[in-house]
């Protein structure tokens, strides 16, 4: 099972790479969680990143990113950052284990 959970984090972080062309290194992953993930599968992702995971309060990315569009379309917003900054809060943040990092 740890290979599965493996592959998939190493298939994220290449996504995660081809993203850093385009828009330049991210210091931290943000993303969202449910109660059922473990801890072992965000520290593995944090570790395979080699980056700090920021995990959301939110476990509905799609309605929170939908929310956060809608503020920004009826102008309670001046911009993507600003809104973000507002409207996202996080629960906890994970370091990688330099000595598990990949």
């Amino acid at each position: 099972m740890v290979a599965v959970f493996e592959g998939v984090g190493f298939a994220m972080k290449e996504i995660l790479e081809r993203i850093q062309t385009l828009i330049g290194q991210l210091p931290t992953v943000r993303v969202s969680s449910r109660a059922e993930d473990s801890q072992d599968w965000l520290q593995g992702r944090a570790n395979i990143y080699g980056k700090q995971l920021s995990i959301t309060h939110s476990t509905q990315p799609t309605a929170l990113g939908a929310m956060i569009l809608a503020a920004i379309g009826l102008g309670c917003y001046a911009n993507l950052s600003e809104t973000v900054e507002s409207l996202v809060s996080f629960e906890r943040i994970l370091q990688p284990d330099l000595k598990h990092a990949q």
